[in-house]
């Protein structure tokens, strides 16, 4: 009888008595012609070829454009790197810290991905990378500050006060203000240290006084506390001269002074006990809680950065925009058109439809997915409006499916996206794809019994690639230490949701597999090493290893790839069966390779009988019926079994695997 070796992929159920397939390192593929040896077939995975190593280790993004790759890599900094075809790179500097990711401890560090965005004229990068924006013109990575075009600017009467068409208050104190036109009127730029009856004082005059007329820019900065305390546990602060607001979530305070103080720059991450009427807040270091000061201190000093560098924990592009949103905020804002570093804090809009924080952004076909942690989805749409081009959908523009983990939302196939889904009313976390407005379920019960096995799915990281008329998406598990792959197109031909795991096999243990980002293209070449074309381009989520990774290359950098299919149950209708054999069908290509077939006749809870045999390469005159391209594999003498689960597993670096057939020889033996 002939085994539906290809089936649906990794489907193993929390009773293996009811199922128990397994697809470690192996896909499956339809043969479309419909008149193959079989209705498809399991092949092997893609492997991974060095290309260069950054300076720094954790590779945290990948983007191509341009012919030309770009990488952010390392946590404690981060930079952001130029890589060339001959594996060398070029330091564009510091984009801040890695922030750690949900479930994280120092024992066991794990940290957020990088992102990386270009705008329309190609002239700039936009990357988000440890709660803030920064961007990339062309000399290096720069951190982005909120400004504020100003028109109308006057000079007072003395030639030191600087009036605006609206007067200036204490929170522009510490902003910095770049005068760029005006008769009469000085280019420069100084930090405004003082606001006397609504007029900016800055160290020096702002020009002639009593001009009229002139332009600039005010570049938010500091506000500055000398009355901070601290309740228990220590990472709540309080001030007692100002209550903090919704606008402060995402921003940094730097601890300057005060006695018992610990000096240092912490992330505004959420509101204090009590919530935003307690006006106080939640203080971070890396994604973790941390305490200034030890609880009930009072007397800190500090500066908050109210319009320093822009805070921003996701990011996407569309229409000539950047747009981002603020750590455990539901506002979010634009840049100007087609300049990353313009960002004006009145350019704003609020995720409305739902009280839940903005936990991921996705552009695709024009619109603008905002994603919230909780409950819902928010879908916005550029209509080109005067004040703010942004409006939300009326028909449809809400899916009361929230977010589960912040960085699984990708774009799938021509017409989709895909993310995690979970809503806090409903419970447990779906996989879901989403053709229009009306989410799909595409995981399964067998998967997601899996994923509660994690510590969290939270921390699921994923990407999309296409390999050889193959959509995949590819979602990487860090607490879980494993990483799990949809194949778009194998559903869409079997109607069955297909699913195998990848991993890295370190000669003992399969863990995740090395790439966790993901960029496909074109680049340039460099030096002596030629041009590089249509290369899937990854990074290494341990080291700073970029590698180009092909369906052709059959070790993962040299290591083995470890392979392996356990089938459906064979069983007969309430009979046992006496198995003569097994037989296995495959190519090899050109090299040797040894396979292990084993077995299990407790329905998949155990295996046993390990028995393993060499697939030659070349025709043998010892085993003429053998060869790398028509490799026929037996194993005899089974025993019975009411039901058998029939196993293979392939560990190799040298043979690329394509597994068309298995059958089994038996004879029913009564009931």
């Amino acid at each position: 009888m002939r085994i539906p070796f290809f089936s649906a992929g990794a489907y193993s159920l929390d009773s293996v008595n009811a199922e128990s397939q397994t697809a470690v390192n192996l896909f499956q593929e339809v043969i479309e012609s419909k008149a193959g040896r079989n209705v498809g077939r399991a092949k092997g995975t893609p492997g991974l070829t060095l290309l260069g190593t950054l300076p720094l280790s954790n590779v945290l993004a990948v983007w191509i454009g341009q012919d030309r790759l770009f990488a952010v890599a390392g946590i404690l900094p981060s930079h952001l790197y130029e890589v060339f075809a001959d594996g060398s790179s070029s330091d564009h500097g510091s984009v801040g810290n890695a922030l750690y990711t949900p479930f994280a401890t120092l024992a066991n560090p794990e940290y957020q991905p990088a992102l990386i965005f270009p705008n329309a004229s190609g002239s700039q990068l936009m990357i988000i990378n440890g709660g803030f924006l920064w961007v990339d013109s062309g000399s290096g990575a720069v951190p982005v500050n909120f400004s504020i075009p100003m028109v109308g600017l006057q000079i007072d009467a003395t030639g030191n006060g600087l009036i605006g068409l609206t007067p200036f208050g204490p929170s522009d104190v510490g902003a910095t203000m770049e005068i760029q036109s005006g008769t009469g009127f000085t280019i420069q730029s100084q930090v405004i240290t003082s606001v006397v009856g609504g007029s900016a004082i800055a160290a020096l005059a702002w020009g002639t006084a009593s001009s009229i007329g002139g332009t600039g820019i005010e570049v938010l900065g500091a506000q500055a506390y000398t009355d901070l305390y601290t309740l228990s546990p220590g990472w709540f602060v309080g001030s007692n001269s100002y209550q903090f607001q919704q606008s402060d979530i995402g921003r940094t305070l730097v601890i300057t002074s005060g006695s018992g103080w610990t000096h240092g720059t912490y992330l505004i991450s959420g509101w204090g006990l009590g919530g935003p009427a307690s006006g106080t807040v939640l203080l971070t270091q890396n994604g973790l809680p941390a305490a200034p000061a030890a609880p009930n201190t009072s007397g800190g000093h500090g500066t908050e950065e109210t319009g320093g560098q822009v805070a921003a924990g996701t990011a996407a592009y569309l229409d000539t925009y950047g747009i981002f949103a603020a750590p455990q905020s539901n506002q979010w804002y634009i840049t100007g058109i087609d300049d990353f570093t313009s960002c004006n804090p009145s350019d704003e809009a609020d995720k409305e439809a739902y009280p839940d924080h903005i936990l991921a952004m996705l552009a695709d076909h024009e619109l603008l997915w905002i994603f919230g942690d909780l409950e819902s989805t928010e879908i916005w749409q550029d209509v080109g409006a005067a004040n703010f081009p942004f409006q939300r959908l009326q028909a449809g523009g809400v899916i009361h499916y929230g977010l589960a983990a912040q960085f699984s939302p990708v774009r799938l196939s021509i017409n989709g996206i895909a993310w995690m889904a979970f809503a806090t009313s409903r419970g447990d976390v779906q996989a879901v794809y989403c053709q229009g407005l009306i989410p799909q379920r595409i995981s399964t019960h067998a998967i997601e019994q899996t994923w509660r096995t994690y510590p969290t799915v939270e921390d699921a990281i994923g990407y999309t690639e296409t390999d050889e008329g193959h959509e995949f998406w590819v979602l990487h598990f860090p607490s879980g230490d494993a990483t799990w792959v949809f194949d778009f197109t194998a559903w869409q031909q079997t109607g069955i949701p297909q699913w195998h795991r990848r991993g890295y096999w370190d000669g003992t243990t399969l863990h995740r597999q090395l790439q966790r980002c993901h960029a496909y293209g074109d680049l340039y070449g460099h030096g002596s090493a030629p041009a590089i074309s249509g290369a899937h381009f990854v990074g290494d989520h341990a080291s700073g290893n970029i590698y180009i990774q092909s369906l052709s290359t059959p070790s993962d950098n040299g290591h083995a790839i470890y392979r392996q299919r356990a089938c459906p149950h064979v069983a007969g209708d309430n009979q046992r069966f006496f198995y003569s054999l097994f037989q296995l069908e495959m190519d090899l290509g050109e090299d040797d390779v040894t396979v292990t077939f084993d077995y299990s006749k407790d329905h998949g809870h155990t295996f046993v009988n390990p028995q393993s045999l060499t697939a030659v390469a070349a025709v043998n005159a010892n085993a003429p019926n053998v060869s790398g391209y028509s490799t026929r594999l037996r194993w005899r003498r089974l025993g019975w079994a009411w039901d058998i689960v029939p196993r293979i597993t392939i560990i190799s670096a040298t043979a690329p695997i394509s597994i068309t057939n298995a059958f089994m020889d038996g004879e029913p033996g009564g009931e």
